[in-house]
């Protein structure tokens, strides 16, 4: 019964997605849970060949997330909020003067749930075209809980977050207000790395 009412949503889905192709004024944005905790599938349609804006932002409206994609009648992409925090969250794509959003709602896994032993491999940042703009990459190993700190350039803490990641993670931070060049301090319960860019 459940794989019946899981091949009719998929159904849905493309029924729905190929009813847009007729238009091609018009896009298509569905964002589907997966079966893999933390993990969403954003399918995405709009004709022709496109330069689409990719943004998710948090409930407070910061963005959590950017990418920029080029697309040929849309695309399939996973999305990991691993290391987020539980709340609504608004996928926003935007293509010329069209902009298509959804309302997804994540929830973490209960606190007392234990997170199996991983381990931080290294860090990478990058500083990203725009007004300070960094993406912080881990490269980890299994589920690991870690915490990530951004220190301005007079090594005063400015920010400060404990997360659990499942495998790697990326995540961009816009830090317009940063005095000086930051570091990225990233520590597991083995191991603390440490970035000045």
């Amino acid at each position: 019964m459940k794989t019946k009412s899981i091949v009719l949503s998929v159904l849905m889905v493309l029924v729905s997605v190929f009813a847009f192709a007729s238009d091609p004024s018009n896009s298509q944005l569905v964002v589907l849970n997966t079966n893999t905790a933390g993990v969403f599938k954003v399918i995405y349609h709009q004709p022709g060949e496109n330069s689409i804006a990719f943004k998710v932002y948090n409930q407070q409206g910061e963005i959590v997330f950017a990418d920029y994609i080029r697309a040929s009648n849309g695309f399939i992409r996973p999305l990991n909020f691993f290391g987020m925090e539980s709340g609504n969250y608004k996928v926003e794509l935007k293509s010329g003067k069209q902009v298509t959003e959804q309302i997804i709602v994540y929830a973490t896994e209960s606190v007392n749930e234990k997170v199996e032993s991983g381990a931080v491999k290294s860090i990478h940042v990058s500083k990203l075209a725009g007004e300070n703009k960094y993406l912080l990459a881990i490269s980890n190993q299994g589920t690991n809980r870690v915490n990530v700190r951004i220190f301005n350039g007079n090594k005063e803490m400015v920010y400060n977050k404990n997360m659990n990641i499942n495998g790697d993670l990326g995540v961009v931070y816009s830090l317009k207000q940063l005095v000086g060049t930051p570091t990225f301090e990233v520590s597991d319960k083995n191991v603390t790395a440490s970035v000045t860019k």
